[in-house]
């Protein structure tokens, strides 16, 4: 039992250490690439081709363009909400969520500032194509491209806070909870539809009862605890089996949820995690004896 903690806590470290890595990374390649945004201009201003333009028609390209894709977001992110909401009600019966109001729908259009993508894909651009001729209009499209950058970052980034206030928004901490309230009762109202729907059909009616009362949460935690002995009689055996099982599969239904973007990335990632924890002292728990495979 001892060894089975031991090696339970050392799984459970090395994991964390490994999310809290990549978050680090994540944060200084993002900061790295602003750096370079940043180097980056005054070099595109030097360019000569831009002297046959004159400054006031270079700011109404790079305003009406700006304008273009502020507007391109708010058709997509609408458009494409509302397309959400319909699949979401026709494939997944049994979820929660409504239609997204249409004040966070303005604001998550508003705070789609550019950046990283939009410079990686301006500076990949080839300085001359085949037969050496130049690109048109290279040093006109680097600038543009800055333009909106910088354009997004001040106007949009500056007046967001603005808008959450004018739009009378939930606070974001408020909002966070319930969205992730939401979640987890999703979460187990799916657990109990698939208890009773994909479990093998021979699991025996006090397991599925037992499963049902320790799935039924749906409010304190993402997965249930299953309690630990040293030499687990054989209803446990069948407990645990049953109880990996149902796991594993809010586990897929999380990824599913995430892909098609019904909530906030970092609200799935958070319970992805747990789930990843759960399954690991499970898996554990069978590597050690402690679960016969057969039950699985």
């Amino acid at each position: 039992m001892d060894t089975t903690y031991t090696n339970l806590r050392i799984a459970l470290n090395s994991f964390l250490q490994k999310h809290s890595f990549w978050k680090v990374l994540i944060f200084l390649l993002n900061g790295f690439v602003f750096v370079l945004i940043g180097l980056q201009l005054p070099g595109i201003l030097s360019i000569k081709e831009l002297g046959r333009y004159s400054v006031p028609a270079l700011l109404g390209y790079g305003l009406a363009l700006s304008g273009v894709v502020l507007l391109v977001r708010f058709v997509w992110i609408f458009s494409l909400d509302y397309g959400a909401y319909l699949w979401r009600r026709w494939r997944y019966p049994f979820s929660p969520i409504a239609a997204t109001p249409w004040p966070e729908l303005a604001v998550l259009s508003w705070a789609g500032m550019r950046g990283v993508v939009s410079l990686a894909t301006a500076l990949a651009l080839p300085l001359t194509l085949a037969g050496e001729r130049l690109f048109p209009q290279h040093s006109l499209i680097l600038f543009l491209t800055f333009f909106v950058i910088v354009t997004s970052l001040l106007a949009q980034g500056l007046t967001l806070p603005w808008l959450v206030r004018h739009l009378h928004l939930q606070a974001p901490q408020a909002q966070a909870a319930t969205e992730e309230q939401q979640l987890r009762v999703a979460l187990a109202r799916y657990s109990l539809t698939f208890i009773d729907k994909q479990l093998p059909p021979d699991t025996p009616d006090h397991v599925v009862q037992e499963l049902k009362r320790a799935f039924s949460y749906g409010t304190n935690s993402t997965v249930s605890s299953c309690p630990f002995f040293p030499e687990p009689p054989t209803p446990f055996q069948q407990m645990l089996g049953k109880h990996l099982l149902v796991v594993k599969a809010q586990r897929e239904l999380l990824v599913e949820l995430q892909e098609a973007g019904d909530f906030e990335e970092a609200l799935v990632h958070k319970l992805e995690q747990e789930l990843d924890i759960a399954l690991l002292a499970l898996r554990l728990r069978v590597e050690n004896g402690q679960v016969a495979l057969a039950t699985l």
